[in-house]
């Protein structure tokens, strides 16, 4: 009996949860003034602890809402963070990391036993098509060990599910 238990429990909250992101998502905002509904900001930590595997970082955001990532290299070596987005969009870092940018990429770098914070809004994107707002899904990685990588995941917030 307890292992049926424990299998609906297991099965049951992922359902629950995305019940509860599709009734959020269907929630439609008239104007940027509705947008203070949200927390101030989405908040990530990222810790990098292995030189191997580097980090594992999954997560996801609103679009045009504020995002402070928080890295922590507590690894001996040098690592970076980058993604396609950085490219797309102004990012303000502090702390005590340092901007990398090359012909067509750019990238934070991170010295061992340091912590930086990636400050960013990621923009509303529209299908090209249909003009419709849709969800976003953008690679993470380390450009100096490319085995460490993540994924970061931007849900539109405008318009309602089936709407018109």
């Amino acid at each position: 009996m307890r292992t049926r238990v424990r299998q609906f429990t297991v099965r049951a909250i992922p359902v629950a949860l995305a019940a509860i992101a599709v009734a959020g998502l269907s929630a439609k905002w008239a104007s940027a003034a509705d947008k203070p509904m949200l927390a101030d900001q989405t908040q990530f930590e990222v810790e990098i602890s292995e030189t191997e595997k580097g980090f594992d970082f999954k997560g996801w955001a609103f679009s045009e809402h504020p995002v402070k990532i928080i890295i922590r290299n507590k690894n001996h070596v040098t690592h970076g963070f980058t993604s396609p987005l950085f490219n797309q969009i102004p990012v303000r870092m502090e702390g005590q990391g340092s901007e990398v940018r090359g012909k067509h990429s750019k990238s934070f770098h991170l010295e061992p036993g340091k912590t930086m914070t990636l400050h960013f809004t990621p923009p509303a994107m529209k299908h090209p098509e249909t003009g419709q707002p849709e969800h976003q899904w953008y690679m993470v990685w380390c450009d100096i060990h490319p085995q460490a990588k993540g994924e970061l995941h931007i849900v539109e917030t405008h318009g309602e599910i089936g709407g018109g």
